[in-house]
């Protein structure tokens, strides 16, 4: 039997994007109320991160806006009434409605980061508001790291989206797609003994892949059981796309092969060379945008 997928590659590029770039955000907050940025590198490397990680919060959103009929027929026929008219969205607020919710969780991170932007900087004389503003980014990236499960979880009501322990995932993947952001930053725009905290870099990683891969399992498990439960084909087979997608793109490639990287680096006290670095850096992105491309498409197949 055929399945009919309404939520493509858009919203699956929106829920990596955002969830990533929610992510950078939050580490960037975390040096600045950790007191990391009292080091020159390190107040440039959250600069930096809370650059990046607000312009791709902005491309996820982006993502979302572009997936929307009404958008897609306005720009199809230059109908500027249907190309604007998402924007009504951010004009009205139903606290029952999982999605208002994210609507103005969204509205609101922008304005924030682009906030939290300006007080690396000496303009507006934002600085003396900076941890006010980590703080306030920092709860703000949390929400919408784990938003995007919950809106899934109301939207459809199956074993895939109702997961308990896909608001968890979501979270932890995104925290290792920003950390993946952050690491992109080091090698392309600081030198190699900027910093000498290598080992710690691989140990945070290290721990927040060993916990993804926990919940990975835990959901992958419950997921199973209930499918035989329910007597219903289990979706993650190696024989199917999605399973497939699943196992060797979002465990295999995004979790493992950054998880042996890192144990590589503790392991013999040594230091990634750009290549692994490189490699380390696309494994996590691409494995985070696997995982949420695998649930979305596996949600809308039971």
């Amino acid at each position: 039997m055929g399945h009919e997928i309404h939520w493509g590659i858009l919203v699956a590029l929106y829920l990596f994007f955002a969830g990533a770039g929610a992510g950078a955000i939050f580490v960037s907050a975390y040096y600045v109320l950790d007191k990391k940025i009292e080091k020159p590198n390190y107040f440039r490397l959250a600069k930096y991160s809370s650059i990046i990680g607000t312009a791709v919060l902005i491309f996820g959103i982006a993502m979302i806006v572009f997936d929307l009929t009404t958008f897609r027929d306005g720009l199809s026929s230059f109908n500027m009434d249907k190309l604007l008219r998402f924007h009504k969205l951010f004009m009205v607020f139903v606290p029952s409605s999982i999605m208002s919710w994210g609507t103005w969780l969204l509205a609101l991170s922008v304005p924030f980061a682009v906030l939290f932007i300006f007080s690396f900087t000496s303009m507006y004389n934002l600085g003396k508001y900076r941890k006010l503003l980590a703080r306030v980014n920092m709860v703000l990236a949390i929400g919408i790291c784990t938003y995007t499960a919950f809106l899934l979880g109301d939207v459809m009501h199956n074993i895939i989206w109702n997961n308990s322990a896909l608001v968890v995932l979501f979270m932890v993947s995104a925290l290792s797609s920003g950390v993946a952001l952050v690491v992109f930053l080091k090698v392309f725009f600081f030198k190699k003994d900027d910093f000498n905290d290598a080992k710690t870099f691989s140990k945070v990683d290290a721990s927040i892949l060993t916990f993804e891969l926990i919940c990975v399992v835990i959901f992958a498990y419950t997921v199973m059981i209930i499918s035989k439960s329910f007597d219903i084909t289990y979706i993650f087979t190696l024989n199917s796309v999605v399973g497939q997608i699943w196992w060797i793109g979002a465990v295999g490639i995004g979790l493992l092969l950054p998880l042996l990287i890192n144990i590589y680096v503790l392991a013999g006290n040594r230091k990634l060379n750009h290549v692994s670095e490189y490699i380390l850096i696309t494994s996590l992105l691409g494995g985070a945008f696997c995982l949420r491309y695998s649930v979305l498409l596996a949600g809308q197949m039971y």
